[in-house]
């Protein structure tokens, strides 16, 4: 190889590399909330919570629509029935034997949902740069995926965790993993992205994740979904405190 062609090889290499790590955090959270983000979009799942205790299982539905309005309603036979409403930045919910719906503020959101997963957890919409500083730490691989680290520090209170570290697919923009820390910088909860899939248009998404409190020991969390379906005709309606009963 003579010394032009080496050069020219450098050059190509080095604008490629520099390309690789031109990402700022603000675009990478930008497209990784984008990418997981559709108009409308139903899916079934289940939950199952490990503990000391044994193993809890639970079996959903759910719609939502945009960034911001959600629905899940419980279809195991102890939970069946029972709704959770997410819609203008509120949190309902609805217990069918007792025809009430009841708004959740403040430390009620902090109880468990499920097992590890609190209402406080699906409170979060994907306007994340509307509610975090974000700023790029470093790279790390995550299940042999090469990944941007990114820390996220809250700007409002009106926010489940202070700070956040999240480790995005630098291929994909996915998310692979994510730490949640208080205020005093201790680590409450660590979540692992376990399975991703490509639906509709091509894009990915999550479909299988664990969560661990880790201020509870022993105990995990796993959420699948095992339907979904991208952008379906939903009732204008649905999102709607009506529609809970």
């Amino acid at each position: 190889m003579n010394f032009k062609r080496f050069l020219i090889l450098v050059i190509t290499l080095t604008a490629i590399a520099v390309n690789a790590f031109s990402q700022t955090a603000e675009e990478v959270i930008r497209k990784m909330d984008e990418l997981q983000t559709f108009d409308t979009m139903y899916s079934e799942g289940t939950m199952i919570t490990e503990d000391r205790f044994g193993e809890k299982r639970s079996t959903y539905k759910a719609w939502s629509r945009g960034s911001q309005d959600f629905l899940i309603e419980f279809t195991n036979v102890e939970e069946r029935g029972q709704k959770i409403l997410r819609v203008d930045d509120e949190l309902y919910l609805f217990y069918p034997d007792a025809e009430d719906i009841i708004p959740m503020h403040g430390a009620a959101l902090k109880q468990s949902m499920f097992g590890d997963i609190s209402y406080e957890d699906i409170t979060e919409g994907r306007n994340t740069l509307d509610k975090y500083d974000v700023e790029m730490i470093g790279s790390e691989i995550v299940d042999g995926k090469d990944c941007w680290v990114i820390e996220m520090i809250a700007t409002s209170r009106d926010v489940p965790y202070p700070k956040q570290i999240v480790k995005v697919g630098k291929e994909d923009y996915v998310l692979r993993e994510a730490e949640y820390y208080a205020r005093s910088g201790r680590l409450l909860k660590i979540v692992d992205v376990i399975k991703v899939e490509t639906f509709g248009d091509g894009r990915l998404m999550i479909t299988e994740m664990v969560m661990a409190d880790q201020l509870r020991r022993g105990s995990s969390t796993r959420m699948r979904i095992d339907t979904l379906e991208i952008d379906p005709r939903l009732n204008d309606d649905l999102f709607s405190l009506r529609s809970l009963y």
